[in-house]
């Protein structure tokens, strides 16, 4: 299985197995909603040289599902959630030798997080909220093989990518008429820890492990509540500085600078208890 899975799935499992039964306890009052969600997200990978100049650029749409659980109890509640995403997107950059490739790059990932919720709910329906947390994303890039436009082969790669990072931010949500809300939601991602575990399939070029450092990543979303439905747009970027250089091989093997551009759209259902 991917090393980036076997990490992640354990924790997701133990999140939603333990905290599921406590949300249906019978005669609980509402206080807890879940959701489950499919997104759609407009992607997009950049990387750079030292001196700015951009060595490929990945595009395309990745697809998810989700589901989320909080406690939305006044003055202090809380909120965990796990993710999966996958997609094939178009990869458009150079070789080692800045020779122009094309090809194609599949991804698959999951994430998670869970925060904290210090909230206030205004008596005209208002309700204002500040998080703090952790989270961690992991995923898999995948380059097939390709060639040259003069037919000369070009390898594929395979990297697994885990980060871990704070969460902090403020949002609010405002009750329009009794079954439509607005919500919005702004924050930051801070560094904690980065690994990219590369494989070029180069002859003589073994597994190498690439610390890329993590910079602090805003995100935000906005969106409406209709009745049990939920739909949110968010932009959730991921930004990384070039790792240090590390040898492999025969090979002197770098991360460079690299930014991740997500725009996702959001459809979820709700569930209270």
């Amino acid at each position: 299985m991917n090393p980036i899975f076997c990490r992640i799935l354990p924790i997701a499992s133990i999140i939603l197995i333990f905290l599921y039964p406590a949300a249906g306890e019978t005669g609980a009052p509402q206080t807890r909603r879940m959701q489950y969600s499919l997104d759609i997200q407009d992607f997009s990978w950049s990387e750079y040289d030292d001196q700015g100049f951009k060595l490929l650029e990945e595009s395309g749409y990745l697809y998810g599902f989700s589901a989320d659980l909080e406690d939305c109890r006044r003055f202090l509640g809380w909120r965990t959630g796990v993710s999966f995403f996958g997609g094939e997107v178009d990869y458009d950059g150079v070789t080692w030798s800045l020779t122009p490739v094309k090809t194609d790059v599949m991804y698959l990932g999951g994430q998670i997080f869970a925060d904290i919720v210090p909230n206030y709910r205004l008596d005209g329906g208002l309700w204002l909220k500040t998080f703090m947390g952790m989270g961690a994303k992991g995923w898999l890039r995948h380059l097939d093989d390709t060639q040259t436009q003069e037919g000369v082969f070009v390898s594929g790669a395979e990297e697994n990518w885990l980060c871990v990072y704070g969460r902090a931010g403020a949002g609010a949500s405002y009750p329009l008429f009794n079954n439509v809300e607005f919500f919005l939601e702004a924050g930051a991602k801070i560094p904690v820890y980065t690994i990219n575990h590369a494989h070029m399939y180069v002859f003589g070029n073994p597994s190498v492990d690439l610390k890329p450092d993590m910079r602090i990543s805003p995100f935000a979303d906005a969106g409406v509540r209709w009745n049990q439905v939920r739909v949110r747009f968010t932009y959730d970027p991921l930004w990384f500085n070039a790792s240090d250089a590390v040898g492999a091989g025969s090979y002197v093997l770098q991360q460079p600078e690299s930014k991740a551009k997500i725009y996702k759209l959001t459809a979820a259902w709700e569930l209270l208890f």
